[in-house]
């Protein structure tokens, strides 16, 4: 691909956008400026009230994920996309975050004798901060999965871990043959954590959705105790999910008092494969 190309496309006219300098412009003129971190943001002005995780999230996050704890989780991620993908895939992070899974699978396929060329978007300035600072050269963008500046049937795999999704727009830009891998907790996911915390735990819902479109190849069951070792770890842990944003500091306070804590970590990946 021609480096002065980005692998976005114009959000409001779907035109292709060439590097210029520290902006992106596409040929009905329309431009969009680079973050000093290297992120372009692609969100539409009505979705501006949109603002997903804040800094703190983003740090806990960065810090818990960087210690290997949901290592598990990517390792089974890559191991089945790998037997589905061509030698150069276009590798796509719905919801990126920090972009920790991004790189790390990007990293995984490259040991594996892929070329893949990786781009993740999220509504989060913040996450996006961190995401872009990583050295792997995949792109990212704030955008609305709603609305994803990507050309029809760019992606040969997309990939989603807890993050909502929008089918139809997955569907529109994966390829016919393209896969998409979908991780979600399952009902025990972290409940020791939640019974350190709240007086009254339930688990979680669990429903393996079913797309049009689309046939589920695989359905693979993680399960494994993960020891946190201090404090600052359980700390974010429970501030990297989205207990933080709706418990009341009363029982946030609860968490000072737990120096270490072993957690069920479960998850179920889904393998989907675009018919």
């Amino acid at each position: 691909m021609n480096g002065n190309i980005s692998v976005f496309c114009c959000p409001v006219c779907g035109g292709e956008l060439n590097k210029d300098g520290k902006t992106l412009r596409c040929p009905s003129g329309h431009c969009y400026d680079y973050a000093k971190s290297g992120y372009v943001n692609l969100l539409m002005s009505q979705q501006g009230r949109l603002h997903g995780d804040d800094r703190p999230m983003v740090r806990a996050r960065t810090s818990f994920l960087s210690r290997g704890y949901y290592r598990p989780l990517l390792d089974t991620i890559s191991a089945v996309a790998i037997p589905h993908l061509s030698k150069a895939p276009r590798v796509f992070d719905a919801g990126c975050g920090e972009g920790w899974y991004t790189e790390e699978l990007h990293k995984i396929l490259q040991s594996n004798g892929f070329s893949p060329e990786s781009a993740g978007v999220d509504i989060s300035r913040d996450a996006l901060t961190a995401a872009a600072k990583r050295p792997f050269g995949g792109e990212f963008a704030v955008a609305s999965l709603y609305h994803i500046p990507l050309k029809d049937q760019w992606a040969d795999l997309i990939i989603n871990v807890f993050a909502p999704d929008c089918i139809e727009e997955f569907s529109r830009i994966l390829k016919y043959g393209g896969i998409y891998v979908k991780a979600i907790p399952l009902e025990d996911h972290l409940i020791e954590l939640k019974r350190a915390v709240y007086d009254s735990v339930y688990e979680n819902d669990v429903v393996i959705p079913s797309y049009s479109g689309f046939e589920l190849l695989s359905n693979s069951i993680l399960r494994n105790i993960i020891h946190l070792p201090d404090g600052e770890t359980v700390k974010n842990l429970f501030s990297m999910t989205p207990y933080a944003r709706k418990t009341s500091p009363d029982d946030v306070a609860k968490l000072e008092k737990i120096t270490t804590l072993d957690v069920t970590a479960s998850f179920s990946v889904l393998l989907y494969k675009k018919v």
